[in-house]
Parts: C-alpha cells; structure tokens; sequence
C-alpha cells in the first residue's frame, strides 16, 4: 500500500525549498521558476492529501499514483538534505555555493525536484480530491449502544467487578457532582464491551434510579450530548433548541436522582469541551457516577476523576482463544477439524490480546476449512491481510487518522522495530530528530517538542509502559502487537524488518531497515544494498560480527541514522565519511579502539553521537566541526584519559553525562555549554587552582539534575569544588573513588 505519511513529507519539502541554501542554489543554477511552481503544486496537494490515502482503499489507480508520489517525494527530500549537508560540510555560504557543485549533482537534484512536480500534477489533473469527513463515517460505522451478549463476553469478570465496586461507592469528589470513572485503551481492546458489562449489572441496576448511554464520538457537541440524555430518560424525541431550555429540562429529569450516565467513545481533549458539559454533572444525590470511555489518557485525566484512570489492558491467550474459537466454528464444530486447532492457537498470538483481532481474525477462518489456508494466515503478518477481510486495523486506524500529520509520521518510524521490542525514550526522540520529524518551534528545544510527540502517543495508548519485574518503576516501552502491525501497515514498503533470512523486496521505496541477528555474524542480504536511498540502518541483538561495515558506509550515502549498537566494530572505515546526511550514529557497547580524525570535519550533520559503555575506547577526536552536536554519552568509557581540545566550540551540546579531567590540569572546556541532566566530573584530583574549577561555569548550570563530583586518593580542596547553585532539583554525589 502506499505510504500513509505523505503529507508531512510533503510539508518537510515545502519548507526545505523556503531555505536560503536552496533558493540561492536555484538562483545560481538557473531553476528559480521551477522553485517558484514546485512551490505552488505543492500548496495546491497538501490540504487535500488526506482525502487521496483514504480514496486509494476504493480507488486503484489513486492507489498506484500515491506509490508514484512516495517515490518522487523521497527522493526530493533525500535531494534536498543531501545539498545541504554537502554545502555545510564544505564550510560553504550560500553566496558562494555554485562553486562546490558538480554538473552530476545539480542535474539529478533537478531531476529529483522536477519529478515530484510532474507527479503531483498528475494526481491533481486525473483526480477530484476534497477534505474527508472523518466525523461522518466514525459514527455511522462505528455507534454503539448500552446492550451486550453477556454469553459473547470472555475474561472480563475482574475488570466487570472493578468497575462495578467503583459504581456502587458513594465516594465523590465534589459535593453535589457525581464521580467520573475512565476506562483508557487503545483501539478493539473492550472498553465499550466493559462499560456495557458494568452497564447492565444486575447490581448497577438496582442501585440507580436512572441510568443512559451517550455515544459521543468525535463530535463532541454538548447540545447534541444534553438532547440525547434527555431522549435517553424520556423515550421520546427532544425538540429544544436552545441550550437554557436543555439545561432546564436535564435539571427537572435528573434533580434528587441517582444517576448512570456512560459517555461511550470519547476523543476530546479540550478542557473547554469538558467545561461545557460538566454542569450537567449537578444535582443528582450523592452516588451518581459517569463512565467515560476514550483511547486518550489525556482525555480520562480531563475530567478530574478521583480515581485514577482505569488502564484496561489485554485479554490472556486463553480468552483470546476462546474467542476466536466462537468466531471460527459453529457450536461443537471445532472437534471435526483437531488439526486445525493447533495452528489457531498460533493464529491467536498475533492478536496481542486485543479481543477485536480475535474476533476479526476467527471471523476470517469462519468458512476456511483447508488446512494450508490456516498456515497460511499462521504465517501472514496481520497488517498484511487485506483490510476488507478483517475488522481490527480499520478501527485502530481511526486513532491513526486522529493524530496530527507530523504524528503520524513519528509513529509510522516505529516500525523500524521488530515486535516485542523495548525501546528508549530518548533514544527514540533523537531518531526523530535524526529524520527531520520535529516540527521546529523557536521558542521550544527539539527534545522538549519530542517529548511532548512521544507523551502524546503514549496517552493515545500506541506505547505502552514497560516496568521493572520488582516493580520499580518505568525501564523502557513498548508497543502492543496489534498496534505494531498498525505501524507496519502505514508505513507500508518504506520499512523492511531483516530477520530469519527474510529477503527484502521493493528496494527502490525501501528508506528505513533493521538487521535483527540471532548469532554471532550478522549477514546482510545483498540485495539490501540496492536500496540507495536508505535513511535509517539499526541492527538489534548481541554482539554481532560485521565484515562489510565498509560497504555499508559506502552504500546508503542518504543515511541518516546509524545504529551499531552492540556490534563487534573495532576501526570505522574511511568511508564512514560519505555520510555527509549522518546525525544519529550509535557505536555503544562496541569494543571500538578509537575515532577517525576526519569525522568532525566530514560528519557535520551529525546531532547525537553515543559512546556509551565503549571501554576500549582510549580517545575521542577534535570534535570542534561538529557544531551541531547536541548529545555525546561516553558514560563508562573507561579508558579515556582526557576531553579533546576544542571541545567548548559545540555549543549546542546538551547531553554530557561525563567529563574527564586530564592529568596536566587543563581548563575545564565547559563554561559556555548549557548541559542538561546528568554531568559526572572525573578526575578531579588533576584540578589545583580555583580558577581552573570556576572555568567549568557549574554556577550557572541551572538545568543540571544530577551532578557527580569523582577523585582520586585524598580529599580535593573545597575550594575548587564549585557547584551550581540555581538548580533546585540538583542532585550531587561526592567520593573520593573512580567513577
């Protein structure tokens, strides 16, 4: 399918073409018209793309020309990027860039710019495109209503009962108001079917005077909602108009009664939505409740509930069987096909307990009774199926669709990841900021825009947190399988997992890829190599052997992103430095011996550099060049000796969890970096005048957390212990002992 993150693509190039650099390289070139109607298509396409990834689901030859545009605008990003990092390499201004240019070059940049303009016309001439109406089609497709087939229903007695205990407490947290309880997940995951469960309790029942069930999807209309309630306790249709009527008639219905009201399907985040309605919430008796039901933390935490929101999470395998089971088999069914059975319980394992997929992947074998037909689906990838044929990814696509543009495409770059992969905050953050998915806001910090994308997902319920066995907290995230196969899915053939000795296919639209290896030597498919204009490169598992690193650097000049994590690399080739585009390069836990000189004046895109735990690593090169690094971990790097000179010149650095001390004293280079987070200074004890400690400018380090102050044999002087003194959250830790 073609790629379902167009749009911002798109955006990235009508930005890019706004640059100085370029527009100078179009003057220079003779290509500024061209420049000026690029500039025009686009403004014509980007409002009404949406509207064309949705037509390709009903429209082949919508579908072949979005192909057709995901190459073309690749490629003209790859251009782009790949000039101006050759430009910044060279030291160059854009007054004088025409002259580090060749022929070769300017020609296929054109081509490149020249391409995307005549595709994109194409779409527009051959095609009607209009903004979807997104709102329409959830709810018509998508209502739900208060009754349930109880007999349907599997592993969701505890939850039923945690609801229900949450029901019938009169715990209230504001007199007068009834108490909000949310029930948060992602997509086909069973929050309506447990408010419903809740909902229809015999004990519910009882204990309320009234109760009704809003659906409020997407169109959260507070006028709409007050007409439906009063047509809920009324049984008959509403007729005011006007809201001081509705509020007068909601009061009257609902004054000295104890109330049920279930807002199924919520996606609002604005307090003022909330706002809105939330006077409805008044005078009731005590013991009124309301079940809110969204895919949205943010949206649960909105209403102010006294209970924290109630995180409903997967169905265990049994009970995933069990369903899918009922789906695939009439009643007794199943004991006439046994051999069947053992593949469906393979089958069920892709459902990442999400009773949806269950449902939807049994609804898919109900008539399939040929063995190869369920290995077959055993061996299909769920993103893979076609979306007629199951239920699952269209309703988590509606999340999908909810996300702005620019995270859509931060989600989409997940599925670089193989399943079950736990991944790093931060580390995810400086990938995106690798690829240029961070929308720039110059009041704002890339990292802090990142993280605010990552919460965002994260409160969307397409992470997931991952927490320590003992219970200790956070250590990393995840996705839940089903939503991975989503990620698959939008990203469509730009990503290309490598595991199992899986060949890749579609080479020319590959741009991101990972190397999962078992073994020690890690092979990479030849044909992988074909793929030029490859962005993203990570390989994941322990320790593995490369013996073509060479060729890997000299093969994917665009790439962007390096990850050698864990690999067996000991010298970095020259040709590491083609990569011109790098700005993400992981080496940690590599027993790598030393860094080219050449890469400070070669890898000058380069944002994040991480060495951690590198303990062989004896030197680290004049990084001076590299003025747009912000984050190098040498953490536990053990073998260094001293900082290189010219290491106060990145000023842009931000991330410097450690800083030797060299024997000879020198200053310490640190004065005008603005580091963030942790900073552990070794060697101290090569530090003997004040001076020298007061160069390090700690004092003014406001936005350091955690400072580590490290020697060697006896007590340092205290005089020379200079430490921040406006940061109020400062950790420090003092020893007299190797870090």
């Amino acid at each position: 399918m073609a790629d379902w993150v167009l749009s911002p693509a798109l955006q990235v190039i009508f930005d890019r073409i706004a640059s100085p650099v370029i527009e100078k390289f179009a003057d220079m070139w003779d290509f500024k018209d061209n420049l000026q109607s690029l500039r025009e298509t686009l403004m014509q396409i980007l409002p009404t793309l949406e509207d064309a990834e949705e037509q390709q689901f009903s429209n082949k030859a919508v579908k072949i020309w979005l192909s057709k545009l995901e190459k073309a605008a690749y490629d003209a990003e790859d251009g782009l990027h790949y000039l101006t990092a050759k430009l910044t390499a060279k030291g160059v201004i854009p007054s004088s860039c025409f002259q580090f240019l060749d022929l070769k070059t300017d020609s296929r940049i054109k081509e490149m710019l020249l391409a995307l303009e005549t595709t994109v016309n194409e779409g527009l001439v051959k095609f009607t495109f209009t903004r979807p109406n997104m709102v329409d089609r959830r709810s018509s497709v998508w209502e739900t209503s208060s009754f349930v087939i109880k007999s349907q229903i599997y592993g969701r007695d505890d939850d039923k009962d945690k609801v229900v205990k949450l029901l019938l407490s009169s715990q209230a947290y504001q007199e007068g108001y009834a108490s909000c309880i949310a029930i948060v997940g992602i997509g086909g995951i069973g929050k309506t079917t447990l408010a419903q469960l809740a909902y229809n309790d015999e004990r519910v029942i009882q204990n309320f005077d009234v109760r009704m069930w809003i659906f409020v999807s997407d169109d959260f209309n507070v006028k709409k909602i007050m007409k439906t309630i009063i047509e809920s306790v009324t049984k008959d249709e509403c007729r005011f108009s006007d809201i001081e009527l509705l509020q007068s008639q909601l009061w009257q219905l609902l004054h000295n009664k104890r109330y049920l009201l279930v807002l199924d399907d919520v996606w609002t985040s604005h307090h003022n939505d909330w706002d809105k309605l939330k006077p409805l919430f008044r005078g009731g008796v005590d013991g009124c409740k309301v079940i809110v039901t969204t895919r949205n933390t943010k949206t649960a935490l909105m209403t102010d509930s006294p209970n924290s929101p109630f995180h409903l999470k997967g169905l265990e395998e049994e009970d995933c069987w069990a369903l899918f089971k009922q789906q695939a088999f009439g009643r007794g069914e199943e004991e006439k096909y046994p051999h069947l059975l053992p593949i469906g319980k393979q089958i069920v394992r892709k459902c990442g307990g999400v009773p949806l997929a269950a449902k939807s992947l049994g609804s898919v074998m109900r008539f399939k009774r040929n063995q190869q037909q369920w290995l077959f689906m055993q061996k299909t990838e769920l993103w893979k199926l076609d979306v007629g044929e199951q239920d699952i990814l269209p309703a988590l696509m509606l999340s999908y669709f909810y996300l702005p543009f620019h995270l859509r495409r931060c989600f989409a770059s997940c599925s670089i990841f193989p399943k079950g992969y736990e991944f790093n905050k931060h580390k995810l953050i400086h990938l995106w900021m690798a690829e240029g998915l961070l929308l720039e806001d110059g009041s704002k910090r890339p990292e802090n825009v990142g993280d605010e994308y990552f919460t965002h997902l994260l409160w969307m319920s397409f992470f997931q947190e991952v927490d320590r066995c003992d219970g200790g907290g956070v250590i990393g995230y995840k996705m839940n399988d089903v939503i991975h196969d989503l990620s698959q899915y939008v990203a469509g053939n730009t990503t290309m997992i490598l595991e199992n000795g899986l060949q890749p296919k579609s080479l020319e639209k590959i741009r991101h890829s990972s190397v999962v290896y078992r073994y020690r030597a890690i092979t990479i498919p030849r044909a992988l190599y074909e793929a030029q204009h490859l962005r993203s490169l990570l390989f994941i598992g322990e320790s593995g052997l490369i013996k073509n690193i060479h060729k890997i650097c000299s093969s994917f000049v665009y790439l962007r992103m390096l990850d050698l994590n864990s690999c067996d690399v000991h010298i970095l080739p020259e040709s590491l430095c083609d990569l011109i585009c790098l700005r993400y390069l992981d080496l940690s836990y590599t027993p790598i011996l030393t860094l080219p000189d050449y890469i400070s004046w070669k890898l000058v895109s380069l944002q994040t550099l991480n060495l951690l735990g590198c303990p062989n690593l004896k030197r680290l090169p004049d990084l001076g060049g590299m003025t747009g690094l912000r984050h190098l971990d040498i953490t536990a790097c053990r073998s260094l000796t001293q900082m290189p000179e010219g290491f106060g010149e990145l000023h842009q650095l931000e991330t410097l969890p450690l800083y030797v001390i060299s024997y000879d004293g020198k200053a310490l280079e640190l004065g005008g970096l603005n580091l963030y987070g942790k900073l552990n200074l070794t060697h101290l004890e090569n530090v003997t005048k004040a001076v020298e400690a007061k160069s390090a400018g700690l004092r003014m380090k406001e936005n350091i957390e955690s400072l580590g102050l490290y020697w060697r044999g006896e007590d340092v002087d205290e005089s020379i212990m200079v430490k921040p003194t406006r940061s109020s959250h400062l950790r420090i830790t003092e020893s007299a002992t190797e870090f």
